[in-house]
């Protein structure tokens, strides 16, 4: 009997019948027809027989693009038991790509971020906008020249104070906040060395350090036995700050007159400051050192940065009466008009 199946019939005869067997399909009308070709009908012959009876009732397919499949179910329980573990290997398996896909990829540390080179690069153009002195040709900042070349040289014994940096929007350069803008800018560098050669930065993080502590270098001055240098050998010279922050309008300054370093025409007066201000002589120390340590490779400007160290440490620590130990903005002509800006409330820290 045929048997219909979709749009295909497929006849079986019996293995006594003489006939081969036949395809058919049926046409629109339902009617049976003769196939037109062989390969529009397929011949699915499914045996789910008993094993022992497949071997005698099974008819092999007398056409070569026909397939026969024996498919025998010995027990029920091993075949969904199969059935079960297929499944859960297919849901696992989709599981794992789904979580491989969605799962953030593996960012490499050593692959430096754009935003974070951009913005460490910004940050370090700042110092190179506030340079005092001398301008170097090859700085991003354009606009800038050489300025302050005459700072130091308005008191009675003149000195070299030219270098630093400016301070704020004007153009007043205190010691105390460069010295520690210098020892945090060198310990970066000590901890970050590689990050900073990463990304491109260590000789601009180098060159301000540089230009920072040469300028610390000018602030001590040691000890001398001569008479021409007494007033300044009282253990150590220190020059807090350059530069007037008088708020008397009357008088041009670096406060009520803002304006280009370039362009400074007035006056610029000198603080001294002598043993008392312990704080702004241990902070200097910190930053020499520091620096000595981020310039380590050149034994000479890193041994000039120790030996001036190692004579200010000295100077603050074992010949400084303990009892005259303090702050420089508690002394007017050390750090009078500074107490305003970077008022210091101890020396223990900085000491230490």
């Amino acid at each position: 009997m045929p048997s219909s199946l979709g749009s295909h019939t497929v006849s079986h005869t019996s293995a006594t019948d003489s006939e081969p067997v036949r395809f058919v399909h049926t046409s629109e009308a339902r009617r049976l027809l003769p196939s037109a070709s062989r390969w529009n009908s397929i011949e699915i012959d499914f045996n789910l027989l008993p094993q022992s009876t497949m071997a005698n009732d099974s008819i092999p397919s007398q056409y070569s693009k026909s397939y026969q499949y024996n498919l025998v179910i010995t027990d029920k329980k091993y075949f969904k038991r199969c059935l079960y573990i297929s499944v859960s290997t297919v849901f696992l398996i989709l599981a794992l790509l789904l979580l491989l896909h969605f799962l953030p990829s593996k960012h490499h540390h050593d692959r430096p971020s754009k935003n974070l080179t951009l913005a460490l690069n910004q940050a370090l153009t700042f110092f190179d906008a506030q340079k005092s002195g001398v301008y170097p040709n090859n700085s991003p900042v354009k606009f800038r020249a050489s300025s302050g070349l005459q700072d130091g040289n308005s008191g009675s014994k003149p000195v070299n104070l030219e270098g630093g940096f400016y301070d704020s929007g004007n153009n007043i350069k205190f010691s105390f906040p460069t010295a520690y803008t210098v020892t945090l800018l060198s310990w970066s560098v000590i901890e970050y060395h590689d990050k900073y050669a990463d990304i491109g930065e260590l000789d601009h993080v180098k060159d301000i350090i540089k230009w920072g502590s040469d300028y610390l270098l000018k602030l001590f001055v040691p000890p001398h036995t001569t008479s021409d240098t007494i007033l300044y050998s009282q253990a150590s010279l220190m020059n807090n700050f350059i530069g007037s922050a008088n708020s008397d309008a009357k008088v041009p300054n670096d406060i009520n007159c803002w304006q280009r370093p370039e362009d400074m025409d007035y006056k610029r007066t000198v603080s001294f400051c002598d043993n008392t201000a312990s704080d702004l002589a241990g902070e200097i120390v910190a930053a020499l050192s520091a620096a000595s340590l981020v310039f380590k490779e050149d034994n000479v400007y890193s041994g000039e940065l120790v030996t001036a160290a190692e004579k200010l440490f000295e100077s603050a620590i074992t010949k400084l009466d303990p009892a005259r130990q303090g702050t420089y903005t508690k002394v007017d002509a050390c750090g009078g008009e500074a107490r305003n800006f970077y008022n210091s409330s101890g020396h223990q820290d900085e000491l230490v």
